[in-house]
């Protein structure tokens, strides 16, 4: 995969006798330096230099966004702050 490129957000996929349907990529680990406006890893939103860059089905609708990550993931760092909070509680 070529990190220096967007990361692509998913894929329509044709299926016989039915409508195209759109498949969405969902990524675990992403970096906290994902840009959420070009898409590329190694710089944050607030870094880039480029205009945001929005789903071509809706032009409203940011391409990139937060829930590129996978449920999982956000699961366990939710669960791992708990722990770290309530271990600094007891303290």
């Amino acid at each position: 995969m070529e990190v220096t490129k967007a990361l692509p957000t998913g894929f329509w996929m044709s299926r016989d006798n039915l409508p195209d349907t759109r498949i969405h990529f969902k990524y675990e680990r992403l970096q906290d330096a994902y840009c959420l406006n070009c898409g590329v890893l190694g710089h944050g939103r607030k870094e880039c230099n480029k205009e945001r860059v929005m789903t071509s089905w809706n032009w409203d609708m940011p391409k990139y966004t937060a829930g590129m990550g996978s449920i999982k993931q956000k699961q366990f760092m939710l669960q791992r702050r708990r722990r770290r909070s309530s271990a600094t509680k007891k303290k």
